[in-house]
């Protein structure tokens, strides 16, 4: 992929947002490897069936975890950098809607990796709260 030139002088807007998404796909990677009762049951209503899915992939959720959470911090690195050289003295601090677009993927994305992180103490007790108390 050919590099860009910089616009008024500003970096291009690719970096982050491709580390974005491998933090959004890393996320996403590491809940289903920890949904072992939500996945199946998704993939069987779609008439997928594959509860065999999550038991193979709950061996590799701590790598999702880890790719993902070292794409999403690079990311941020990147996106703050970028705009601490637009917003230089010379420099021009408008935002645009891809710079809008870039953040919101990087803040979805950071909420789905923090989501798969702390999984493993949700999934109990929404199963609790969606299967009832037993009286």
């Amino acid at each position: 992929m050919p590099d860009r030139a910089p616009v008024d002088g500003q970096p291009s807007s690719e970096g982050s947002g491709a580390f974005a998404g491998l933090g959004l796909f890393s996320g996403l990677g590491a809940v289903a490897a920890k949904s072992c009762c939500f996945l199946p049951l998704v993939l069987t209503s779609t008439g997928l069936g594959g509860a065999w899915l999550s038991q193979e992939l709950i061996a590799y959720q701590p790598y999702f975890l880890g790719v993902a959470w070292l794409s999403v911090v690079l990311a941020w690195g990147v996106a703050i950098r970028r705009r601490r050289v637009a917003c230089a003295p010379g420099g021009s601090c408008e935002t645009t809607a891809t710079r809008w677009r870039g953040l919101a993927l990087l803040v979805i994305s950071t909420l789905i990796v923090a989501l798969a992180t702390v999984w493993e103490w949700i999934d109990p007790a929404l199963a609790q709260y969606l299967i009832g108390s037993p009286s």
